[in-house]
């Protein structure tokens, strides 16, 4: 077990942290799981991208994370741990359009499904690959 979590730890760092990895079109399939929302907005993008290029075709990038919401109008339970123990970088994610950012990227195909009354939810999109990549 543990030399798996492992494995997987390295292929993180390799395609999130530094594009290390050159192959395109290798994996079906990508899932993150509540640590989009502690990156600036630049390095949400590079993984994106990263992730784009490392899915083959028709591949799933599923995320789960918060979901967009008003912190503010948000039962108490949900208010304060955002406030007071989350990172600003939570905030500044819950106020970004996902599926927005993937389509700049390539990414369609989305289907979104909702937890703990909308706060949570697991994002999937697919790869599609762009006319300008046929060239």
């Amino acid at each position: 077990m543990r030399l798996k979590a492992l494995f997987w730890l390295i292929v993180y760092i390799a395609i999130f942290s530094t594009g290390f990895v050159s192959e395109y079109d290798y994996f079906d399939a990508l899932f993150i799981s509540f640590v989009f929302h502690g990156f600036t907005q630049e390095n949400r993008e590079k993984i994106i991208k990263n992730a784009y290029k490392v899915l083959k075709p028709g591949g799933v990038f599923a995320i789960l994370d918060f979901s967009e919401f008003d912190v503010e109008k948000s039962p108490f339970y949900i208010r304060l741990p955002m406030k007071f123990l989350e990172c600003p970088l939570a905030i500044d994610f819950i106020n970004r359009d996902l599926e927005d950012m993937l389509s700049k990227h390539g990414f369609s195909g989305v289907s979104t499904n909702y937890y703990m009354r909308g706060h949570i939810r697991l994002f999937k999109a697919k790869k599609i690959l762009l006319c300008k990549q046929l060239h």
